[in-house]
């Protein structure tokens, strides 16, 4: 989890739309470098996806190059170290269900600090590019291009 102050929780609720937003007790938060300092006086919470939408990915459930690349252009904010830490850390990787959606994706353009081959760098590492460009299964692909166009 990321940890920054949000003025507006109604507004970023609205955002998060098919998550649920959870309380947690500030002694169960913990920085991920021992250098940092949590912030005194503050609530935290947690957004999980509801039961309805939590499913591993299937053709209907694609896994977004672009919400990765939002995803990992967060982490490398604070560290390459980090981003490396979120793909360890995140289950679920199934490359057969991976859309690369990068190059139709608006959203990405107006994102700050956004460095593509430095996304790509780190997900050669743990092999998961290689994975997405032996994506070819065309009836996916229809899908995909299907969804991008719409």
């Amino acid at each position: 989890a990321v940890l920054f102050s949000v003025a507006d929780m109604k507004a970023f609720d609205a955002r998060e739309m098919g998550y649920e937003r959870i309380e947690i007790k500030e002694d169960s938060v913990s920085p991920y470098h021992p250098t940092l300092k949590l912030p005194g006086a503050s609530r935290y919470w947690i957004y999980i996806p509801q039961d309805n939408i939590l499913a591993a990915p299937h053709e209907k459930n694609l896994i977004w190059q672009s919400y990765l690349d939002v995803c990992l252009a967060g982490c490398l904010e604070f560290s390459e170290d980090f981003a490396r830490d979120f793909i360890k850390n995140t289950v679920g990787w199934n490359e057969q269900f991976w859309a690369d959606d990068r190059q139709s994706n608006d959203y990405l353009k107006v994102l700050k600090n956004y460095v593509p081959e430095k996304i790509d760098k780190i997900l050669q590492e743990y092999n998961l590019k290689a994975k997405l460009k032996e994506f070819d299964d065309s009836a996916l692909r229809k899908h995909v291009q299907k969804r991008l166009t719409d």
